[in-house]
């Protein structure tokens, strides 16, 4: 543990002559006092600076730079891409904006008439669904029905620290 303010002082009014009067509020502990305490505070940012530099104890933004020395990265999240199905079949739905719960779906490649690819916005699992109805956000001329068919891909958060 980094020494603190009183044991810094300590050491810095021992090396005073007992000839001088070394009370708080005396000219040369008053003198000595800023010092003592700027150097506590570097000895608190040197020992926090000493415990990001292992793994062990290193926090997680540390982690990552440690592990990037090494060639190792944490994964980074995906996106969800799901299926949805809109009726009439040929609404002009591409490159749209869709709501389904809290979160919103970007419709970005035809798979078959009226059943497009959309990804969801957000990274992560959050936007894993399989069933649902969509919301536009977007204004679709002759829109009738948006639902979410099937989750085709999964959506991954960020890998954990552990992992």
């Amino acid at each position: 543990m980094a020494d603190g303010f009183e044991e810094i002082m300590e050491r810095m009014l021992q090396q005073v002559p007992d000839t001088v009067d070394k009370r708080e509020g005396s000219i040369i502990y008053d003198a000595l006092a800023p010092a003592a305490m700027e150097l506590s505070l570097c000895y608190q940012e040197i020992e926090g600076m000493y415990q990001e530099m292992f793994p062990d104890t290193a926090s997680r933004a540390f982690l990552i730079k440690i592990a990037a020395e090494r060639g190792i990265a944490p994964e980074e999240p995906t996106q969800a891409v799901i299926r949805g199905s809109f009726t009439p079949r040929d609404a002009p739905v591409m490159d749209c904006r869709f709501s389904c719960g809290d979160y919103n779906y970007i419709v970005y490649d035809e798979i078959d008439d009226g059943e497009y690819r959309m990804r969801c916005e957000t990274f992560g699992s959050a936007g894993n669904i399989s069933s649902g109805v969509f919301i536009p956000i977007d204004y679709v001329v002759g829109l009738e029905t948006a639902v979410v068919s099937v989750l085709l891909i999964p959506g991954q958060d960020e890998e954990s620290t552990e992992s």
